[in-house]
């Protein structure tokens, strides 16, 4: 179980050094901007956070919380959250935007699989 979960944690500490330096790029190359709007990565990160550590098998909550930090962490440098993928149909989003989605659509897939919750 501590292999499986510190795996986990590489996985999350990875992401969100990928997360990273994809904004830096896209920041010096001017092709990102800064959405000082609230995404529900934000808002969810601190119950995410006690999720993660009393379900750790929840492969999807381990998603959203490295989304959640990695926005958290331009949030904290910057004021705002670094996007760069824009698309005409959606609102101006980033990685750590797809991980936590990601994360969502796991977590359900996991709940549904889990008879512990």
């Amino acid at each position: 179980m501590c292999q499986v979960r510190e795996k986990k944690r590489e996985i999350v500490f990875g992401l969100i050094l990928l997360d990273q330096f994809s904004k830096f790029i896209f920041l010096k190359q001017g092709f990102a901007f800064f959405n000082q709007g609230v995404s529900f990565g934000f808002l969810a990160l601190l119950p995410l956070i006690a999720l993660v550590f009393h379900f750790p098998k929840f492969w999807g909550l381990w998603l959203m919380a490295a989304g959640g930090v990695a926005n958290l962490i331009d949030r904290l440098i910057y004021g705002a959250v670094v996007d760069f993928i824009s698309l005409p149909w959606l609102p101006a989003f980033n990685l750590a935007d797809i991980v936590i989605c990601l994360g969502v659509v796991w977590f359900f897939i996991d709940l549904g699989k889990s008879k512990t919750v």
